[in-house]
């Protein structure tokens, strides 16, 4: 019999808000029970071969094949054939024995490692309301290889027809496993079309010809790929594209966007994405990989949450942006065009969608430890933890967001620490803990970045480094969970402390530095900057964090009693500054030059390791080559430096610095917030 849950702490069902998935049954039992969906009453049944060849017949494609054709690319029929075998590669089918057979593999595992998968009751209500009368898109978050398979596990269950999901081609490569996914509605796409407008038109038709039949929801992650390090990710547009096209159109009345929150209380690919993120090659998707995994899984992976939020009506959201459809009844039918005034739209609503998911995520007492352990390096007393614990849960909820809380404070302390027992100290005969201490090689302190660029670094302290860095990054990966509520806080806190007391004109130039510096390291709103800033500070001001002088409204002043939240806010946001400012004073020690891609992240990494040895900086978090990668696309976006698509050595791109003055004064104006003294760093350390 399926097992019902661990016994550590017990699993209570969260009141009637919640309906828990069934554990309880024998497997072969769930997987054979009734799967009869009410059908959509506007739907297209259709076969996964008459999909495929609606998509190859439609005017757009064979306008396309016919110009691919001309342009020499091959006769017609040479060029059809390829279509042909794009769709074949691509194309999903959905076979109910096949999803039995994925739900009996699944579900020993689920059943074994999990506490409970918990669905939201109000939300599951809402979805079989819409999937019997529109087009519907999911749009889960995506943290695990699990979302991939979770939400069709608990549309099985529950009775409602299950989605065509668009899968990475990399799941092709799995045997077996591959043929089941494909058989239970994945249809397959290539990580980046590139210039391929022949694949872009066959896929872009397929997802229309999909959607327009109203037979199933179409499923895809708007953040294009999981988030290694359980923030979230800036949202790909392309595929959203593709869904609005079809609305635009006139070819349906309207679209229903769902978004997904998926929480984990851990992350089953934890140690994985440590190692991911330090530089260590991610292993191929395999049949005997994933079975390998999932014999390995034996610990205690607490509870899921879903929550299925409220959906967007895609006519509602248009027409209140202004967006009309009229222009494009005269555009011919072979063609699709999205104009410049709509594509705008389609950023909002995409961050419309992520703030949504953002709502129905739930926080869990593991975030919450973790995030105050990186703030206290050096340990707090049990006791002092749980306080401490106890008054972050109120400050997360006070900013709306759902808090998972099973028991008391020690409870969820005790869950907590085992969670993250691979990086804290033992404390057996201690009642501090503490992260992982490692006894950093002798190196002189108080070094300046120049001497740290110069100082030779052995084979040891850079292990030693790493080492440090993977316990530290994983620390990180939970304590992300909770930082979007914090982040507009964050930088304001950066800014004022750096220059208390400090008119409001100071603190705005950090705070728009700290903006450009973070753009897409963070998913920050919209608006301007400085209508950012005004809000947080008011924000702040009404929490009593802040206060502006009565006498001079201009001068903002920190409160002492907040000094406490107020710390916890900077060391937020302190190790993604800190990981910025190392990266552009490596880019300034070759400025005029030129730097493979994949040399430059190396190296920035390496002189972070240098930076930390010497005592420079602090965080270890600035060694994660996704903050490297996300620094220099801010960089590039701000016109700093360049990664010309041209320019190759191999297939490696070249970074330049092009704007050197400004590279300088940004990295400044970042080591003046992190209390650097090297107020004027040369082109050459």
């Amino acid at each position: 019999m399926a097992k019902s849950g661990s016994s550590a702490v017990s699993s209570e069902l969260p009141g009637n808000q919640y309906v828990r998935l069934d554990f309880q049954s024998w497997n072969v039992t769930y997987a054979l029970r009734s799967h009869a969906p009410e059908k959509n009453r506007h739907a297209r049944e259709l076969s996964a071969a008459d999909s495929k060849e609606e998509v190859f017949c439609s005017t757009r494609l064979q306008r396309i094949v016919r110009e691919v054709s001309k342009d020499g690319k091959g006769s017609e029929k040479e060029v059809e054939k390829e279509v042909r075998e794009m769709l074949d590669e691509m194309g999903h089918s959905m076979f109910l024995p096949a999803v039995r057979c994925l739900a009996l593999l699944l579900r020993p595992f689920i059943c074994s490692a999990l506490r409970g998968i918990f669905v939201s009751r109000e939300g599951l209500q809402q979805l079989r309301g819409v999937v019997s009368q529109w087009p519907v898109v999911l749009l889960p978050s995506h943290r695990s290889y699990l979302d991939f398979l979770l939400i069709s596990y608990i549309m099985f269950e529950h009775n409602i027809k299950l989605p065509y999901i668009a899968a990475g081609q990399d799941f092709m490569k799995m045997k077996l496993v591959s043929g089941l996914l494909r058989q239970s509605g994945a249809f397959f796409m290539r990580r980046t079309f590139g210039a391929d407008r022949l694949y872009k038109a066959a896929f872009s038709e397929y997802v229309k010809t999909v959607l327009c039949s109203n037979d199933a929801p179409l499923e895809f992650f708007i953040e294009g790929t999981r988030s290694r390090t359980a923030k979230t990710l800036h949202p790909k547009l392309g595929l959203l594209s593709m869904v609005v096209e079809p609305y635009l159109a006139g070819l349906v009345p309207d679209i229903m966007l769902v978004p997904v929150s998926i929480s984990y209380q851990r992350t089953l690919e934890e140690h994985l994405f440590s190692r991911e993120l330090l530089g260590v090659p991610k292993p191929s998707e395999s049949t005997r990989g994933l079975m390998k995994a999932l014999s390995m899984i034996r610990e205690d992976y607490g509870s899921i949450f879903v929550e299925f939020c409220q959906p967007v009506s895609l006519h509602d959201f248009c027409t209140s942006r202004g967006v009309s459809r009229v222009p494009h009844t005269v555009f011919p039918k072979d063609k699709s065009l999205i104009l410049p005034q709509e594509r705008q739209v389609i950023l909002e609503l995409s961050h419309v969608i992520l703030d949504h998911t953002h709502h129905g995520m739930h926080v869990y007492p593991t975030a919450m430890t973790a995030a105050l352990l990186l703030q206290h390096g050096s340990g707090l007393e049990r006791e002092e933890l749980m306080q401490r614990l106890e008054r972050l849960k109120e400050q997360v909820e006070l900013r709306g967001s759902k808090t998972h809380w099973e028991g008391d404070a020690g409870q969820n302390l005790d869950f907590a620490l085992k969670t993250l027992s691979s990086s804290l100290e033992d404390s057996d005969s201690s009642d501090v803990i503490r992260p992982l201490q490692f006894a950093m090689p002798p190196a002189p302190r108080g070094l300046t970045i120049k001497e740290s660029v110069r100082m030779e670094i052995s084979a040891d302290e850079i292990q030693s480094a790493l080492d440090v860095a993977f316990s530290r990054i994983l620390l990180s990966h939970y304590r992300n969970q909770l930082i979007h509520l914090f982040v507009a806080e964050a930088m304001m806190a950066l800014s004022v402390s750096s220059c208390l007391p400090c008119t409001q004109n100071a603190a705005l130039k950090r705070f728009e530095t700290l903006h450009c510096a973070l753009t897409r390291e963070f998913v920050l709103p919209l608006s301007s900057p400085r209508e950012l800033f005004t809000s947080t500070l008011m924000s702040l001001v009404d929490r009593g964090y802040l206060i502006l002088s009565s006498r001079e409204e201009d001068s903002i002043s920190l409160n002492d009693r907040r000094e406490g939240e107020f710390d916890f806010l900077q060391s937020l946001l302190q190790p993604f500054v800190e990981g910025v400012w190392v990266v552009c004073q490596h880019l300034l020690s070759f400025s005029g030059g030129v730097q493979s891609l994949s040399t430059t992240i190396r190296n920035a990494q390496r002189l972070g390791i240098k930076c930390i040895t010497s005592g420079v900086v602090r965080s270890h978090d600035l060694l994660s080559l996704d903050l490297i990668r996300n620094t220099l696309s801010s960089l590039t976006q701000l016109g700093l430096i360049r990664q010309p698509e041209s320019e190759v050595e191999g297939r490696d791109r070249l970074v330049k610095v092009d704007r050197q003055e400004k590279l300088v004064l940004l990295t400044s104006q970042l080591g003046a917030i992190l209390g650097q003294l090297d107020e004027n760093p040369t082109s050459k350390l």
